[in-house]
C-alpha cells in the first residue's frame, strides 16, 4: 500500500512538472516567433536530429513598363482620346504621290509642286535662299541657281502614321557658262575637240561659223556626258554651245569660245591665172544626142559613162523626183529607169568595181549629204547613205580608186569607202560648181555662172595644181565625163530648153 501511494505521488509530481515545462516552452516559442516577425527575417523549423534548413533569398520579379511617346501637336489635331487608332504603335506608313520625281525651274520663275496623301500635306525646302516653297500651297519660287531638297510631310491619321518624302529640285540660271574648246588631236583627215563639263548643261551642240551668212550653224548634237567629239577635218571656226531645255525654254551660254581648225587643203601650184587649154563651140564638137526626158522628169542634170553607154539623170522641175536614162555611144536611147525619189541629181558617177551608180542631190540652197545608190542594170534605186561632206558633184576615178566631191570653191577627196582624205582649194573659179568628172588623177570641175560661157577646170589631185581650163562658148554646162580620153558634156541651150550631149572630136590633152 505504502509503495503504491509513493508511486502515485511521484507520478503526480512528474505530470505537474511536465505541464509546467510545456507551457514554458510554448511561451518561449511564441516569443521567438514574435521576435522574428518584428525583425522581418525568415524563419526556420527544427526537426529531430537535423540541421536547420534555410530557404534561398530571391529578388522580387517585376514586369517592365514603358511610357508611350507623346504625340506632336499636328498628330493631336487628327486624333481624339478614345479613338481606336489613337496609339502610334502598329499604324502603317501612308503613301505620298507627286506628279514628278524631280522638279526644275529657271531663276525668277515659279511652279507648283502637287502632292497627295491621306494626311494633311506640308512642304519644307532645305535651302530657302535658293528655292522657296509655300508650306501648304506647294508653290515653288526659284530664287538663285542651285539644287535643293523639298521635304513633303503627311500628318498622321487614325489609320496611318506620319510619313515624309523628299523631292530633288534644280534651279537653273538664265544663262549657262561658256564652254572652252581645245584641239586634243589633229590628224590628216580627222580632228578631235575636247571640252570640260558645264554646270547645269544637259547637252552640247557643235556649231561652225558660216562666213557667208555671218552666223554659226548647227553641226552635231552630243549627250550631256560627252566631253569630246571627233569630226572630219575641215577648215573653219568651231565652238561648243552648252544647252539646257527647261519647260520648253532653251538656256544657252553667255559667250562662245571658238577654236580655229586649219584645212588640209592643197593649193594650186602651177598656175596663178586661168589658162585656156582648148576652146569649144558646136562646130568643133560631135553631137551625140538630143536629150528629152520622160515621165515628168525633163531636165537632164548629170551623166556618167559605164564603158559601153552613157547614163543620164533627169529630174522634174521641182527637184524632188527623177529617173535614169541610158544612151548608146552613138546616141540611141536604150532604157529608161523608174521614177524615184532622188532629189535634184546634180551629180552622177559610176563605179565599175562595185557596179553601182551614185547620184547627189544638192542644188542652189538645198544643202544635203545624201547620196542615192542605183543599179546600172535596172536603173532603179537600191538605197541611200550620207557622204562625209555636203556636195553638189561626184566622180569616181578608177586610176586611184578615189571619189571626188565638188562644192563651191573646194574639191573633197575620199577613198573607195567615202572616207574623207583631203581638200583641194580651187584658185581660179571659186563659185558654184555644177558637177565634177575624173580622169587619171585629175578632177574636172564644171562651172557656169550666167551668160554663154562655161568652163571645165582641171585640178591635179596629187598636189592640187590647177592645170588649165576647157572653155565652152555656148550656154550652160551641166555635167562632164570622159569616154576613152574624149570629153563628153551635157550642154543646155538657154532660151529653148533643149539639151544636148556633146563629145569632143579629139582626145583631151592634160599635162599630168
Amino acid at each position: 500500500m505504502k509503495k503504491r501511494l509513493v508511486l502515485s505521488i511521484v507520478f503526480i509530481c512528474v505530470l505537474t512538472l511536465s505541464f509546467s515545462g510545456f507551457s514554458y516552452a510554448a511561451d518561449n516559442t511564441a516569443a521567438e516567433e514574435s521576435e522574428v516577425v518584428e525583425q522581418g527575417s525568415d524563419y526556420w523549423q527544427e526537426t529531430d536530429e537535423t540541421e536547420p534548413v534555410t530557404e534561398p533569398e530571391t529578388e522580387p520579379v517585376t514586369e517592365p513598363t514603358t511610357e508611350p511617346e507623346p504625340y506632336t501637336d499636328e498628330e493631336m489635331t487628327d486624333m481624339q482620346p478614345g479613338d481606336s487608332g489613337f496609339q502610334l504603335e502598329g499604324r502603317p506608313s501612308q503613301t505620298i504621290t507627286t506628279e514628278k520625281k524631280c522638279y526644275d525651274g529657271i531663276v525668277h520663275e515659279t511652279s507648283i509642286l502637287r502632292a497627295s496623301a491621306p494626311g494633311k500635306i506640308t512642304f519644307r525646302s532645305s535651302n530657302k535662299k535658293i528655292v522657296k516653297i509655300g508650306k501648304k500651297s506647294g508653290k515653288i519660287s526659284y530664287l538663285k541657281k542651285g539644287k535643293v531638297t523639298i521635304t513633303i510631310r503627311a500628318a498622321a491619321t487614325k489609320e496611318y502614321a506620319a510619313t515624309t518624302k523628299t523631292i530633288k529640285v534644280t534651279s537653273f540660271p538664265k544663262k549657262l557658262k561658256k564652254c572652252k574648246v581645245t584641239i586634243t588631236k589633229l590628224g590628216k583627215t580627222r580632228v578631235t575637240l575636247s571640252w570640260k563639263k558645264v554646270p547645269y548643261a544637259r547637252a552640247y551642240r557643235l556649231i561652225k561659223y558660216n562666213l557667208a551668212k555671218k552666223e554659226y550653224e548647227f553641226v552635231a548634237l552630243y549627250d550631256v556626258s560627252a566631253r569630246s567629239a571627233t569630226i572630219t577635218r575641215n577648215a573653219g571656226r568651231y565652238a561648243i554651245r552648252p544647252i539646257a531645255l527647261v519647260h520648253g525654254k532653251t538656256i544657252l551660254a553667255k559667250k562662245l569660245c571658238p577654236v580655229k581648225i586649219k584645212s588640209l587643203a592643197v593649193h594650186a601650184k602651177t598656175y596663178k591665172k586661168a589658162k585656156n587649154i582648148r576652146k569649144y563651140t558646136p562646130k568643133n564638137l560631135e553631137l551625140v544626142a538630143n536629150l528629152r526626158g520622160v515621165k515628168g522628169a525633163h531636165v537632164p542634170q548629170s551623166l556618167c559613162f559605164t564603158g559601153d553607154r552613157y547614163i543620164i539623170s533627169f529630174v522634174n522641175k521641182e527637184g524632188t523626183q527623177g529617173h535614169l536614162v541610158s544612151y548608146s555611144r552613138k546616141g540611141k536611147l536604150l532604157d529608161e529607169g523608174p521614177l524615184v525619189k532622188m532629189g535634184h541629181a546634180n551629180g552622177t558617177t559610176y563605179d565599175p568595181n562595185k557596179e553601182r551608180i551614185y547620184t547627189v542631190k544638192t542644188h542652189s540652197n538645198i544643202q544635203s549629204k545624201v547620196c542615192t545608190k542605183l543599179s546600172p542594170n535596172t536603173l532603179g534605186k537600191t538605197g541611200t547613205f550620207n557622204l562625209p561632206k555636203v556636195t553638189s558633184g561626184i566622180a569616181y576615178d578608177e586610176s586611184n580608186n578615189c571619189y571626188y566631191l565638188s562644192k563651191g570653191n573646194e574639191i573633197y577627196v575620199t577613198d573607195s569607202k567615202f572616207r574623207y582624205k583631203k581638200t583641194i582649194q580651187k584658185t581660179i573659179r571659186s563659185y558654184h560648181a555644177q558637177d565634177i568628172g575624173a580622169y587619171n588623177g585629175v578632177a574636172l570641175v564644171c562651172t557656169w555662172v550666167n551668160g554663154d560661157t562655161s568652163y571645165v577646170d582641171l585640178y591635179r589631185i596629187k598636189d592640187g595644181a590647177y592645170l588649165g581650163s576647157y572653155t565652152f562658148f555656148f550656154n550652160e554646162i551641166e555635167s562632164v565625163t570622159v569616154d576613152d580620153g574624149y570629153l563628153v558634156v551635157i550642154m543646155n541651150h538657154i532660151g529653148d530648153n533643149i539639151d544636148y550631149l556633146y563629145r569632143t572630136k579629139e582626145r583631151i590633152t592634160v599635162n599630168l
